[in-house]
């Protein structure tokens, strides 16, 4: 099952695109160059504002609530529990101190997938073949197949019945309470096995008229749509078969464990601590030293600026791609000369996304970090001179052989 779809591009349209496209092109270079600048503050921020509190933080027991401590940054480690019991009522569960009750849902569904390949052609134009196939899939969102390219593959238009997620009201941790947010961020979920002789209530199949009697497993209750209810142009399939619109809903639940807290004290509760150049709020599973909270937190600081450094620098490399497009395109009446001239704008965009990239971190840095900054200036240099050296080779005439 594919769908092929031709279109041809002249070559005034593509020049004209990309003539346009060179304002595109420098507005990335300039939100390259703002999120590198910004990326690089907020780096720093966030090293200070965990340098400030892992100077600060003291460790204290969960057991008692101490006056002396409040308003004082502090770590503890102890089991989150609860006496409540979390309910889902529709299904019929019932379980006592669990922190957290998810409820999955997931509808088998066709999903739609293009692959678009150009090749272009004597003259400037791009002939343009898109090919669409289909799958089906098991999905959580449901997948709109109205603007599918092929007809016969229709989802229905949502699941019948929702995902949903069960929270205590309290939640303790020794003597103190967790605020919602902090009971959000507790993890460790796992899959809910159901017990062998559960049932569906009642009254459940009642509310789902176009589907059959569910078939309960350990990990999952599976609600078969009725045949000839499901979406046209789905192929009859076997009792084992899943057809579009089947629906399958399992369940996670969160226990009470250990959970480890960098938090001001506040009464009986928590609350974030103000750094001079940020906040710190640090909360794990198990159990961790405050030492292994905050170089936690240090490491992802760095693997955020890094990335960030990435983004940002494929936002000016693109950028510069957009802006020399029309000199590719211009050339590609040639296709053969066309590509070589794309490699050659490909190339200069690195070498020009490089130095700026790196001047950008460098003088963000230096109110920072001055030696660091000393370091990358230099590396923007050797970047400038090897762009420089690149241009030299290009506009040397090669010497003439000799007889």
């Amino acid at each position: 099952m594919a769908v092929v779809e031709k279109t041809t591009i002249g070559y005034g349209s593509r020049l004209g695109s990309s003539l346009k496209g060179i304002f595109t092109g420098l507005l990335m270079v300039l939100a390259g160059i703002v999120l590198l600048w910004w990326n690089e503050g907020r780096s720093v921020r966030r090293y200070k504002a965990l340098k400030e509190g892992a100077a600060a933080v003291i460790s204290i027991s969960a057991d008692q609530v101490l006056p002396e401590n409040e308003g004082k940054l502090v770590h503890l480690t102890a089991p989150a529990v609860t006496q409540e019991t979390l309910q889902d009522s529709e299904f019929g569960l019932s379980l006592p101190g669990a922190l957290r009750l998810e409820r999955k849902v997931e509808m088998y569904q066709w999903q739609e997938h293009s692959e678009t390949k150009e090749e272009e052609k004597l003259g400037g134009k791009v002939e343009k073949t898109t090919t669409y196939t289909y799958e089906k899939v098991w999905s959580s969102t449901p997948i709109d197949s109205r603007n599918f390219k092929e007809a016969g593959h229709e989802n229905p238009a949502r699941s019948p019945i929702p995902e949903k997620t069960i929270l205590p009201a309290r939640v303790t941790v020794g003597a103190f309470r967790l605020t919602p947010e902090q009971i959000q961020k507790v993890g460790g979920a796992r899959e809910l096995a159901l017990a062998p002789d559960y049932q569906v209530p009642a009254n459940l199949p009642a509310l789902l008229p176009l589907y059959q009697t569910p078939r309960i497993s350990s990990q999952e209750i599976y609600f078969p749509v009725k045949k000839g209810n499901a979406p046209e142009g789905d192929a009859p399939a076997g009792e084992n078969t899943p057809e579009i619109g089947d629906l399958r809903v399992s369940f996670q639940v969160v226990d009470s464990h250990d959970i480890s807290l960098v938090y001001v004290q506040k009464g009986d509760s928590f609350a974030v601590y103000q750094a001079k150049t940020g906040t710190v709020a640090l909360q794990a599973d198990g159990i961790k030293t405050a030492d292994e909270m905050f170089t936690s937190a240090q490491s992802a600081n760095k693997v955020m600026t890094w990335l960030l450094r990435l983004v940002g620098f494929f936002l000016i490399f693109n950028g510069f791609q957009a802006i020399f497009k029309p000199i590719q395109v211009l050339a590609s009446v040639i296709p053969f000369l066309g590509r070589m001239v794309g490699a050659g704008t490909s190339t200069i965009s690195f070498l020009l996304a490089l130095p700026i990239s790196l001047l950008v971190i460098a003088l963000a840095w230096l109110f920072y970090r001055p030696v660091l900054a000393v370091v990358l200036l230099v590396a923007v240099a050797g970047s400038l001179y090897g762009l420089k050296t690149a241009f030299a080779k290009l506009k040397k005439p090669e010497a003439p052989a000799q007889a």
